[in-house]
């Protein structure tokens, strides 16, 4: 079955081109058809009167120059410990977690900041411990920094209280 559909669609191809023929009437007019009537000359045309389209080269992408990499929307989120919670420890210690999605660039770090300070050194770890805190309230954002330093991405800030009992000295 498909042999005979190829067969029939070279066969009406070869149809498809058409001698053009040209005739004059009784009036002196001249006529063109792709039908052949009587006293009509078949009509050859020159090469320069044939339609030739060719398309322009494309164009051309310089490989020297440096190409942007993709840009990655990393979330980073603070999980622990939740938005405004009362925090009760009396060494002021407390941790911190995280949790990044994608997955962080390779010789990337993150740094906590809190109330706006960077808190010890940029690490690898997702868990920060805290120690010695000061009571009170505290704002918490985690960066993610790139090998140079590079702020990547930031989680939104995070509201915390920290109770310390203190016992009264005697006098």
């Amino acid at each position: 079955m498909r042999l005979f559909i190829i067969i029939t669609m070279i066969l009406v191809n070869s149809f498809s081109y058409a001698t053009v023929y040209k005739w004059i009437d009784e009036e002196g007019q001249i006529h063109y058809t792709d039908k052949p009537i009587n006293d009509a000359i078949a009509v050859e045309f020159e090469d320069n009167t044939k339609n030739h389209v060719s398309m322009p080269p494309p164009p051309s992408i310089p490989n020297n120059s440096p190409q942007k990499p993709k840009s990655i929307k990393y979330q980073l989120t603070i999980t622990n410990p939740v938005e405004e919670e009362t925090i009760r420890n009396n060494s002021g210690y407390f941790t911190v977690s995280t949790q990044l999605n994608p997955k962080a660039p390779a010789q990337s770090k993150l740094q906590l900041y809190l109330d706006n300070q960077a808190l010890g050194k940029p690490q690898t770890s997702s868990i920060f411990t805290l120690k010695n805190i000061n009571r009170g309230q505290h704002s918490i954002i985690i960066k993610l920094l790139d090998k140079n330093g590079k702020i990547i991405a930031s989680s939104l800030p995070r509201t915390i209280f920290l109770h310390r009992s203190i016992k009264n000295k005697p006098s």
